[in-house]
Formats: structure tokens, C-alpha cells, sequence
């Protein structure tokens, strides 16, 4: 039951990371289609402020509606390949990357350009205009802020909300899964490892089928005992406390018709899980046989081929005796007929 619990904290855990993230991302795009397609160059926290960049001039490095997120910098930070915000000269805030580095009345400066621009920005950059320096950019939040920022700085909020609603949405089905594998996770645990716990988890649901019956019994104890008796106000808080009860006896009636369902579709699986494996078992009974005959097969040849090669053995000594035989009648009749001569 704990390792049950601890799954369930987990889940939930994750859940809560899941829709936070996806909240959040929602409400910084919406702040940032407010603040960061503005002039205003204020409105950081902690140092850092989200921004949508609404023109094609980083293009591919940064798309449009994409948002950035960028931190308050001195010119002391910046290098070349930096991408930097600065506001221009009609106080606009532009951003482009920083492609080298140079001076402006003694004092370091940096000429930037857009990714996409064919020429470079007419102005350097000096520390009077700098801004910021892009730390992270997240093109894939492009289809979302399209969709709540249709124009620059104006929130489409019927958008907004259906993003939020949609994400609250996906998070509660993706909790609902994740709480479900968990517990199947946990119970093909418990079946493998061989660990009794439903004999546990029975006995808890037996206690409560008693603990509900004696509450049952001294309802019934209880209902229409001089009832006539009662001050209104006393009416009133009987009929509150019945009414609960009769709202949790409506549960414990569609828990019950549940709990028969499910414990009919378990009795039925469970079922067939035992004729599957009693199938699996004679299957391996079967095989255990052929590899016995297989085994006895192999043995009878070996004997045959010992008994056949302890006949060639014979059969190669008899010619051996028949040669050498053969051999000494023939050197015999070579010193009979030398001795002739």
C-alpha cells in the first residue's frame, strides 16, 4: 500500500509540473505580447523579461511570434555572435546579432545585423543603447502567441483562455493515464515478485463493509424515535445530517454496482488467465516430452554407432590377420623357389 501511495504522489507530482508548465508558458506568452512588443523598457523581473520579436529579421535563429527571453546586460557581457536588444534611434527596440565589435568616442560599441538582412545595421550599438541580451528563444511557442497575439501588443483573450482551458484539459487526461499505468505498473509488480498484498486489501474492504453496516444499524435505531419531539431548529440539522447520508449511501450504492462489475469482468479474465496457463503448462510438458524423445533418439543412435564402429574395428583386424597371412605365404613361396635355383 505505500509503494501504491508513493506512486500516487508521484503522479501527481508530475501532473502539477505538466500543467504549471504549460500555464506558465501560456501567461509569459500573453505578458510578453503586452510588455515585450512595446517600448517600454522597464517591467524585468529579476533581470530578465519575455519578449516576441514581430519581424522576419532573425529568421531562422528567431521566427516570427516566437518568444525570447532576455536578460539585462552591460556592454561588458556582450560578444560577437551575442543577440542582443537595443533601442534604435526612433526608439524602437530591435533585435539582432552582434557580428563585431568597435568603438564609439573611446568606448567599446558593437555593429550588429539581422540574420536575415543582406546589410548591416547604419548604427553601432553603445552602452546608451543596449537593452538586453537574448538568453533563450522558443520558436515552437509560434502557433500559440499567433493565435492570442493576432496583432502586436493586442491580446485575443477568447484564444488565451481556450489555451488554458485546453492545456488544464490535456493535463487531467494525462494524469488520469499516468495514474492508471501506475497502479497496473504496481499490481504486475506485485505478481511477479510473488508479494501477497490482496489478501490485505481484502480484509481492509471487509472491515469497512462492517464498520458501514454497523452505521447502518444505528441509523435505522435512530430514524422516526420521537421525532416529534424535535424543536425546529433541531428538524432542520436532522434533516441536513440525513440528507448527507443519504448522499453517501447514493456513493456507496454506484460504488457498489462498480465494484460488481469489475470484480465480474476480474473473475472473468482471472479465468481465462488460469485456462491460458494451464495451455502454456501443457505446452511445456509437451515440449519437455519431444526433447526427452529427441534426447533418447540421440542416445539409441550413439549406441548404434558405437556398436557399429566396434564392428568396423573387428571387421579391420580380421584384414589385418588375413594380410599378414597372406604376407607370410607369399615370402614361403619366395624362399621355395630361391632355394630351386
Amino acid at each position: 500500500m505505500k509503494r501504491g501511495l508513493m506512486v500516487n504522489i508521484i503522479v501527481a507530482v508530475v501532473i502539477a509540473i505538466i500543467a504549471i508548465i504549460g500555464v506558465v508558458s501560456i501567461l509569459v506568452a500573453s505578458y510578453a505580447a503586452i510588455v515585450g512588443t512595446s517600448h517600454v523598457s522597464s517591467a524585468y523581473f529579476l533581470g530578465y523579461k519575455p519578449i516576441i520579436v514581430v519581424t522576419g529579421s532573425m529568421e531562422p535563429a528567431i521566427k516570427v511570434n516566437s518568444l525570447s527571453i532576455v536578460k539585462k546586460c552591460s556592454m561588458d557581457d556582450v560578444n560577437v555572435g551575442d543577440i542582443i536588444m537595443y533601442k534604435s534611434s526612433s526608439d524602437i527596440m530591435v533585435t539582432h546579432r552582434v557580428i563585431s565589435i568597435t568603438e564609439v568616442e573611446g568606448e567599446k560599441a558593437v555593429i550588429t545585423k539581422g540574420d536575415a538582412n543582406k546589410y548591416q545595421d547604419i548604427m553601432p550599438v553603445d552602452k546608451n543603447m543596449l537593452e538586453a541580451k537574448v538568453v533563450y528563444t522558443a520558436n515552437y511557442m509560434v502557433p500559440i502567441i499567433s493565435e492570442i497575439m493576432p496583432e502586436p501588443g493586442i491580446i485575443n483573450m477568447m484564444a488565451l483562455v481556450r489555451d488554458v482551458a485546453i492545456v488544464i484539459v490535456i493535463t487531467a487526461v494525462i494524469g488520469v493515464i499516468i495514474a492508471t499505468i501506475g497502479e497496473v505498473l504496481v499490481h504486475i509488480y506485485w505478481l511477479y515478485t510473488g508479494e501477497n498484498k490482496y489478501d490485505a486489501i481484502l480484509q481492509e474492504y471487509y472491515k469497512n463493509i462492517q464498520l458501514n453496516l454497523e452505521a447502518y444499524n444505528r441509523i435505522i435505531q435512530d430514524v422516526h424515535k420521537d421525532e416529534y419531539k424535535f424543536y425546529l431548529i433541531d428538524k432542520i440539522k436532522v434533516a441536513i445530517w440525513r440528507a448527507k447520508l443519504i448522499d453517501n449511501f447514493d456513493d456507496i450504492k454506484k460504488s457498489t454496482k462498480k465494484i460488481q462489475k469489475r470484480a465480474l469482468k476480474y473473475h472473468e479474465v482471472y479465468n481465462k488467465a488460469l485456462v491460458r496457463g494451464a495451455i502454456r503448462q501443457q505446452k511445456i510438458v509437451e515440449k519437455l516430452k519431444n526433447k526427452r524423445r529427441v534426447l533418447s533418439n540421440i542416445l539409441e543412435n550413439e549406441e548404434r554407432i558405437k556398436e557399429d564402429l566396434s564392428e568396423a574395428v573387428k571387421i579391420d583386424e580380421l584384414c589385418k590377420d588375413i594380410f599378414n597371412k597372406q604376407l607370410n605365404v607369399d615370402n614361403t613361396d619366395s624362399n621355395d623357389l630361391y632355394t630351386a635355383k
